[in-house]
């Protein structure tokens, strides 16, 4: 999987996923959700790291399930013809579905680089550098952001004052500093030469070959069993 183009990992993903929105088994959540385990596990993604994901997704799967059985309960108290047995096979079908949702997600994270994933959006879907480098400017502003939120806080905390991190305290010199530095980063990439109209040249440019066009027909034809499963 590492090893795909992110654009087409990508498109091909969100394809399996709408198409996923049409099945109705618990069985094929289960299967589904081992094959993609097995498959992170053979694009070597660390198992420690798998688990880890897995853990809030489980929590979120069991209140999901106790949430689906005690509200079809409630539905089904004066009706004698649905029982118990499938009320629980609702609650398992609702709750197993969350696995499947969250490993869809995990076999793309786990296995693209973000930045490749950025490049390849330019040269495989043809998203202009200014959408790009502004995604960059972005994530990297972010650190700084983190770093001057913990420097209001502590000018705070040696006044003798607590704050929050969400205080309007912290947040309204925050926005001030943000507004300055996205200024200061838009006049150093003109002074760089960093304008819209100019064809710019490009340091690492992201290919796509067969193995890319194989993916996108295997998830298609997946797509087109998905949502024929009943």
């Amino acid at each position: 999987m590492k090893s795909i183009n992110p654009s087409y990992k990508f498109i091909g993903i969100i394809m399996v996923s709408i198409a996923y929105m049409f099945t109705h088994s618990t069985k094929l959540n289960i299967n589904f959700s081992l094959s993609m385990v097995a498959l992170l596990l053979l694009s070597k993604v660390s198992v420690l790291k798998i688990i880890k994901t897995l853990i809030p997704v489980t929590i979120a799967a069991f209140g999901l399930f106790m949430t689906a059985y005690v509200f079809s309960i409630h539905q089904i108290a004066d009706t004698t013809s649905v029982n118990t047995i499938q009320t629980y096979d609702y609650a398992w079908l609702v709750s197993s579905r969350v696995y499947v949702f969250a490993l869809l997600g995990m076999m793309f994270s786990f296995t693209t680089n973000m930045d490749d994933f950025l490049f390849s959006l330019r040269d495989q879907l043809g998203l202009s550098d200014f959408f790009i480098y502004g995604i960059f400017a972005s994530i990297n502003v972010y650190p700084t952001i983190k770093q001057e939120v913990k420097k209001n806080r502590f000018a705070f905390k040696a006044r003798g004052q607590t704050v929050s991190p969400y205080s309007s305290k912290v947040l309204i010199p925050l926005f001030t500093k943000i507004i300055l530095y996205s200024d200061r980063l838009a006049i150093a990439m003109e002074s760089k030469g960093f304008y819209r109209e100019i064809k710019r040249s490009q340091y690492k440019v992201i290919e796509e070959d067969w193995l890319d066009y194989c993916f996108m027909i295997v998830c298609a034809v997946l797509s087109f069993l998905l949502i024929k499963v009943k």
